[in-house]
């Protein structure tokens, strides 16, 4: 994700031993919000940066420190960007943008608390907040907004988990009772679809299996990965403040969740004591040069609490660091392509498709009720959308040639 500096101003080099960013909770008013500064208020010297979000709506708001001294803070808060309030130099980055309110916050004799106000056009609101953790910042964060909040895009592109301890912040975001669906059983094993109130798309959680077995290790994996969704949610709507990357080019996107509400599915394709298989499918968008058309189906080894890796189910599968990257073997693949003229089979134009090269480079698996099998494409990139296609279902008996034999502890039908 780029991330370019928004202005000379706030581009400070990062200071070579940075102490923890430190989080709060508390109110401003009478709504409650979350807090994360760069520094302790007791020590914190400029530069020094921060960012808060009310608990209602999750966004970050940016805070730019103005002063800071014996434990009395003075800080900037941004308001939105827009094309008429944002001057832009020749580059297109922000040199200028509105301050929405000012923030002046004095440390409590322990360090715990902050007491303060906040102040925007003669109107004033009491700001009180108390501290529930930290995090140790990398030696190379610059002391802004934007550098607080490069943690979310690592989150967002599944690069950092969130938790109390690696974000504190990030956690209490997140962390929120979700809207649930009415369960659903499949083949003895229930789930139901969670969302967060706020972005509103579902995903999927597993709430009991027929074997009696533990999903927590699957659950947490879930959820670690509708986080980092969510995350990436939130941060689209972040960027809306200079602080946190604004520019016209994402402008129409800015300011909203990028589609997720409306654009994300979750799909469950098949649960079974062992394998939780879902399809994961939308069009997302933040501004960018295209949309996120994509459409990937994932299959989560449940005992794990990871991605199933697929060479336990079909022999000689390619894992993602071959030179070839992860696919079927030959042997698997050359199955499929013998059943590309099957009738039924709904295909875009073969010439344009080359559907030959794609099943050895994109095939997808979901494993479905009844120990059914449907090898199909995805991970397409856009110019190739269409060409997406399920191009074989069946009883898994019927690929018994292509099994490893490790598939038959995930399959007890394979033992008879």
């Amino acid at each position: 994700m780029h991330r370019a500096l928004f202005a000379a101003a706030l581009a400070l080099l990062a200071s070579p031993a940075l102490a923890d960013a430190v989080t709060y909770t508390g109110t401003l008013g009478k709504t409650s919000i979350v807090v994360e500064l760069t520094s302790d208020p007791a020590t914190a010297t400029t530069p020094f940066a921060g960012r808060y979000f009310y608990a209602s709506k999750g966004i970050d708001i940016p805070l730019d420190g103005v002063s800071a001294k014996g434990g009395k803070l003075t800080l900037n808060e941004e308001a939105p960007c827009t094309e008429t309030t944002c001057a832009l130099d020749d580059d297109g980055y922000v040199t200028k943008f509105p301050i929405g309110g000012k923030w002046t916050l004095a440390a409590s004799a322990d360090g715990k608390t902050l007491s303060g106000t906040w102040q925007s056009k003669g109107k004033a609101l009491p700001i009180a907040l108390t501290q529930v953790g930290t995090r140790t910042l990398p030696d190379d964060t610059e002391m802004t907004p934007l550098g607080l909040g490069a943690i979310v895009a690592d989150i967002a592109m599944g690069e950092a988990v969130i938790t109390r301890q690696t974000s504190p912040y990030d956690f209490l975001r997140m962390d929120v009772p979700p809207t649930k669906s009415d369960p659903t059983t499949m083949e003895g094993s229930t789930f139901q679809y969670l969302s967060d109130p706020r972005t509103k798309f579902q995903f999927p959680t597993i709430l009991s299996l027929k074997d009696g077995s533990d999903p927590s290790a699957a659950n947490a994996y879930l959820r670690s990965v509708h986080w980092s969704m969510n995350a990436d949610a939130f941060d689209c709507e972040a960027r809306q403040y200079a602080g946190f990357d604004w520019s016209a080019s994402v402008g129409y996107a800015a300011g909203t969740y990028g589609g997720y509400t409306e654009n994300e599915f979750t799909e469950v394709q098949g649960l079974t004591p062992k394998i939780l298989s879902y399809l994961e499918s939308g069009s997302t968008d933040c501004g960018y040069a295209h949309p996120n058309n994509h459409a990937e189906y994932n299959n989560i080894d449940i005992a794990a609490g990871q991605p199933l890796e697929m060479s336990k189910i079909f022999a000689g599968w390619r894992k993602p660091d071959d030179e070839n990257g992860a696919g079927p073997s030959k042997e698997l693949a050359d199955f499929v392509r013998s059943h590309l003229k099957d009738p039924g089979l709904n295909l875009a134009d073969p010439e344009e498709c080359d559907y030959d090269t794609l099943v050895g480079t994109n095939l997808a698996v979901a494993f479905k009720p009844g120990n059914k099998v449907l090898l199909t494409l995805d991970g397409l990139e856009y110019a190739i959308q269409a060409c997406g296609a399920d191009l074989w279902e069946g009883p898994i008996t019927e690929l018994k040639p292509y099994l490893a034999p490790t598939a038959a502890d995930y399959f007890p039908v394979l033992k008879n």
